[in-house]
């Protein structure tokens, strides 16, 4: 069955998932006190480039600012790597098992997921690791905000 958009857009939101991701990602660490993108934008292309930014960009935060529903401050930002390059300041995402939430709406309902996807790791006895990353899935097909809709991908520690 093929979903339209205005029908995937018109679905209840939050869900959770768990897979495997083996896609790498280069992270950019970077002082975000600004939320000034005409000031990001130009170094991300001198860093990356232009295929890469294409590739889309997404935002990662510290599980300890998760754990403690502070989104107030983020590491940085990060892409699809489209090569094994490594580029100073960057890191590679590591591969392995992540639990995925979506969530629809403005940024501002972000915390209602994050706690969602906490719940869910004590129930299910699960240990999270590294950083919380976000990523719009529809940021160039939407006018209305209310209709965005964020992956949030945390890795599952495994063997814990």
């Amino acid at each position: 069955m093929i979903l339209s958009l205005s029908n995937f857009l018109s679905m209840p939101f939050t869900l959770l998932k768990i897979f495997d991701t083996f896609r790498p990602s280069l992270e950019l660490y970077n002082d975000f006190a600004e939320d000034d993108i005409s000031r990001i934008f130009p170094h991300l292309k001198e860093t990356w480039g232009i295929e890469q930014i294409r590739m889309g960009i997404g935002s990662f935060i510290s599980l300890d600012h998760v754990y403690n529903m502070n989104f107030s401050e983020y590491g940085g930002l990060y892409t699809i790597a489209l090569n094994n390059k490594q580029v100073s300041d960057c890191i590679i995402k590591p591969g392995g098992k992540y639990l995925c939430g979506y969530q629809k709406g403005t940024w501002d309902k972000l915390p209602v997921i994050y706690k969602k996807m906490l719940d869910y790791t004590e129930k299910h006895s699960l240990r999270l690791t590294g950083y919380a990353y976000e990523a719009g899935l529809n940021d160039f097909v939407i006018s209305d905000p209310n209709d965005y809709i964020t992956k949030i991908m945390i890795q599952i520690e495994e063997n814990a």
